[in-house]
């Protein structure tokens, strides 16, 4: 089963999704948008920040700004998003 959703990534860590793949996620992702600022966002799970931390570091590395949400819920994530005119997040 893919990490890879529709609309997400969801997968276990760090079997699954860990920091190393995370900023290999972020630079790809930072390599597909031409423009941000990317809100970005992780949940209250204790591996949540390392993999934040790494996802908002591949993008900085493309060149992208980046809003740094913290930890928000989905919800709050997509208040950033319109309230910021960000692209993705």
């Amino acid at each position: 089963m893919s990490i890879f959703k529709a609309y997400d990534i969801r997968g276990l860590s760090p079997e699954q999704l860990d920091p190393a793949l995370a900023l290999a996620i972020g630079r790809a992702f930072g390599t597909f948008l031409t423009k941000g600022p990317v809100a970005v966002a992780h949940d209250m799970r204790a591996t949540g920040p390392g993999l934040h931390a790494a996802v908002m570091r591949g993008l900085t590395e493309c060149g992208l700004d980046v809003v740094d949400l913290g930890s928000a819920r989905t919800p709050m994530l997509n208040f950033g998003v319109a309230s910021r005119g960000s692209p993705a997040a």
